[in-house]
């Protein structure tokens, strides 16, 4: 259920983000305060689309786009950049671990190494969808954020029935 509601909310703000000219370029989970309405916070490497193109290694590692971690790639960057931030998020909220995590001793950039590891079978199937979409390796195969909430809207109420059978 707050998974659900983690997604929508942070595609919400992206979609508003991008609709005002602006990527924020490190969406991950430490900058996220989860209370009833989970917030997006830490807008200090946040550019207006336009500024940060042609930027590279604005962000985190972990959570960067590949557009971001790479020099030739940087005139893509913009909200695509962002939905994979969300995805790479969502991607550590269902399995508990970075989606593309640095070992001790190789290069920065793990996401480079495509594509995103697998999720458990128990995932619903149109959140593992959404999740994987987002981390698609071209910006313009990865859903927007508004279409990342229209996808999720018919998970919250399944979750919200779900959660009332288990208290």
């Amino acid at each position: 259920e707050q998974l659900v509601l983690l997604g929508r909310r942070l595609a919400s703000v992206l979609a508003y983000l991008a609709t005002e000219g602006w990527v924020h370029l490190d969406v991950k989970p430490r900058n996220i305060v989860m209370t009833s309405t989970p917030r997006l916070i830490d807008l200090s490497v946040a550019r207006p689309v336009i500024d940060a193109r042609g930027r590279t290694g604005i962000g985190t590692d972990a959570y960067m786009s590949p557009e971001q971690a790479d020099p030739e790639r940087v005139g893509e960057i913009g909200p695509p950049s962002d939905v994979w931030g969300l995805g790479a998020t969502l991607h550590e909220a269902v399995t508990g671990r970075q989606a593309f995590p640095r070992q001790p001793g190789e290069p920065p950039y793990p996401q480079l190494r495509l594509p995103a590891p697998a999720l458990p079978e128990r995932v619903p199937a149109p959140l593992a969808t959404v999740i994987l979409q987002a981390l698609a390796v071209r910006p313009a195969d990865r859903p927007t954020a508004p279409a990342i909430d229209d996808a999720l809207e018919p998970l919250a109420d399944w979750a919200s029935r779900s959660a009332r059978r288990f208290r």
